[in-house]
């Protein structure tokens, strides 16, 4: 999977279940620990929104980590109507290419920042950007350019 400073970055792009609970994992010491899950939201959107689509999939304990897009924006109006603001996207449709590279790395930075993570739960644009960093040539250009 794609690396930075020669630290795996994220493991596995998908959430264990087990008769809808997660599969505890153990630490390096044999311990068990919560799963943690990285929550990419999608286009004009938060964290709160993230909350409630993720509320019924059965994660059970797992630890879910919100990374927020780099971009504020006004959120849908029909979003708008049931969450607070602010609202975010990792992108839009006039952003240039060097745009898209620079917000998979800002994920990137933040992956190792505040990783590891089990898996992830993304939605929309944040699908996307997880399934360009699952591409083994996206984070190899991603790295030598950075």
């Amino acid at each position: 999977m794609c690396c930075a400073n020669g630290r795996q970055v994220c493991g596995a792009i998908y959430v264990f279940m087990l008769h809808d609970r997660l599969i505890r994992h153990s630490d390096s010491n044999g311990r068990s620990r919560r799963q943690r899950i990285l929550c990419l939201h999608g286009a004009r959107s938060n964290s709160a929104v993230t909350r409630a689509q993720v509320r019924n999939l059965g994660l059970g304990d797992a630890a879910l980590v919100h990374a927020p897009g780099p971009i504020q924006l006004d959120g849908d109006p029909a979003v708008e109507e049931l969450f607070d603001g602010p609202f975010f996207s990792w992108f839009t449709a006039e952003s240039p290419t060097e745009e898209l590279i620079d917000t998979l790395r800002f994920l990137l930075v933040f992956i190792d920042e505040h990783g590891p993570f089990d898996g992830v739960y993304a939605f929309s644009q944040g699908a996307a950007l997880a399934a360009a960093l699952l591409q083994p040539d996206v984070c190899s250009l991603l790295l030598q350019q950075a």
